[in-house]
């Protein structure tokens, strides 16, 4: 997850970057959760609803699990729904918020409830059908090397910057990792930079 803070006039909201589709949201505090086209896995990874790795009829499946383990919403007989009648109870406005007000009752917020922790069956990230690069490059330097013998590495193979990124650009044709390590986001290189200290002194 990615958020910039500070940015805008209001000093309680920032941005949001999805880390797999970099889309950019406004967020209150820096917190995705409560925002209608953004949710949380339980595992408390934020993205975009469209990333959910369900299909619609599996995920109203879930939906009425989550109203039939609450008991906090005023929806009888939730149990012999059908399909259609899921869809009418979970039917969405244009922004994306539930409209039927059973989903709102007793002062409870179905959407941020049920979105701000999803189950980790139904996360892209938890069930590996999408990996970040952030976590991809953790887990190279975890695996493989440390960052100061990477940096020393580097240095010491190429004379200029210009040589090193050609070589990247050589390397990473097939595999398109170059395409992907330019999407590596300033808070991910920063969580490296603190699990892996490097001082050049």
């Amino acid at each position: 997850m990615k958020t910039r803070i500070g940015f805008v006039s209001n000093s309680s909201s920032s941005s949001f970057i999805c880390p797999l589709c970099d889309a950019d949201y406004s967020v209150m505090d820096g917190d995705p959760k409560g925002h209608f086209s953004l949710c949380t896995c339980e595992n408390n990874h934020s993205f975009c609803k469209k990333h959910i790795a369900a299909t619609e009829v599996e995920l109203l499946e879930y939906m009425r699990k989550h109203v039939q383990k609450s008991e906090i919403y005023d929806v009888e007989n939730i149990d012999s729904f059908g399909i259609k009648k899921l869809e009418k109870l979970f039917k969405m406005d244009q922004y994306g918020k539930f409209t039927d007000k059973r989903l709102f009752s007793n002062g409870h917020n179905f959407n941020l409830n049920f979105y701000s922790s999803i189950p980790a069956d139904i996360c892209p990230i938890c069930t590996f059908q999408i990996i970040p690069q952030s976590d991809i490059n953790c887990y190279i330097l975890k695996k493989f090397k440390k960052r100061d013998e990477i940096i020393e590495e580097i240095r010491k193979k190429f004379k200029t910057y210009k040589d090193f990124k050609n070589f990247l650009k050589e390397e990473n044709k097939e595999t398109e990792i170059d395409e992907q390590w330019n999407k590596i986001s300033k808070l991910s290189r920063e969580h490296w930079a603190k699990e892996n200290p490097y001082n050049e002194n």
